[in-house]
């Protein structure tokens, strides 16, 4: 170590020797080395599953926006469409009520001209009655 220039050489130097005396202990860590490696590992292994679940997560949230953003433009489009169709849908109830109204109408044009015929066959009836009577009394008195 004495031959080393500054601090970071001093560093290189003790980690040489901790490497080296590790090697001469017959070249492989002891258990209790192996052990806070082995939960670093496991350490490191649960943040890479968290960071890949965190990811997977916020592309998930971005689908969702997204999809909530083009169902709002889809209701947007069908409100435009609903204003656009009112006065269609007023015009069409309107013909509607008319329609209604004129059937009506004729309904009771219908009724009146039934009664109208039914008291014209009476009135026919009875004419023709008052012609056979005088028929009868023509041919029986005249001869």
């Amino acid at each position: 170590m004495a031959d080393s220039i500054g601090p970071k050489d001093d560093e290189r130097a003790r980690h040489r020797e901790a490497m080296n005396g590790s090697e001469d202990s017959g070249g492989s860590l002891t258990k209790l080395d192996a052990i806070p490696e082995t939960k670093l590992m496991q350490q490191l292994s649960l943040v890479d599953q968290t960071e890949t679940y965190l990811a997977s997560r916020a592309d998930t949230m971005r689908s969702i926006e997204h999809t909530i953003v083009e169902l709002g433009e889809i209701f947007q489009q069908l409100a435009t469409m609903v204003h656009e169709q009112d006065e269609s849908i007023r015009r069409i109830d309107t013909n509607v009520e008319d329609a209604a109204t004129s059937i009506e109408a004729g309904h009771s044009e219908l009724v009146r001209y039934l009664r109208s015929v039914s008291s014209n066959r009476w009135l026919m009836v009875k004419v023709f009655g008052v012609l056979l009577i005088f028929f009868i009394i023509f041919v029986v008195f005249f001869v």
